[in-house]
């Protein structure tokens, strides 16, 4: 099975649905990553934003995933980001989602999580000939 995990922040994947992934991923499925924002400096150092991308290339190993896409939005401001610019950034993944061609989609429901995901329900199906997709509202770690 091909799915498509969209985590709005890095390690939100982790977080939220690590043990589904790596569960997938044991059993042979093939797991793909949207990750939406990302540190920026000066808020975040330098280090700090290397030491991130490193983390992610790690658990992206452990868990399995076989390639992590980036929308590169600043972390915890996905709420100043005009919903519209969101929506085009998703569809121009919308290419890359089709060739993935995921029959599940695991996506987060909390309130900043939901400013990204909310349009990627109207992606449902994508070709009626096609297996339907589903989409799963994982549990957001408090």
């Amino acid at each position: 099975m091909k799915i498509l995990v969209i985590a709005p922040h890095p390690d939100d994947e982790v977080l939220g649905c690590g043990g589904t992934i790596a569960k997938h991923s044991e059993n042979g499925d093939e797991i793909h990553l949207i990750i939406a924002t990302k540190a920026y400096a000066p808020d975040w150092s330098d280090e700090y934003i290397l030491n991130k991308e490193n983390e992610i290339k790690k658990s992206n190993k452990i868990l399995g995933i076989r390639k992590t896409y980036f929308l590169n939005y600043p972390t915890v401001k996905l709420d100043t980001i005009p919903q519209k610019d969101i929506n085009n950034s998703i569809a121009k993944m919308i290419d890359k989602i089709m060739a993935i061609q995921p029959e599940l989609i695991i996506r987060q429901g909390k309130q900043g999580h939901i400013i990204l995901t909310k349009d990627v329900t109207g992606l449902k199906p994508y070709n009626p000939a096609q297996k339907p997709t589903y989409f799963l509202k994982t549990v957001e770690v408090q």
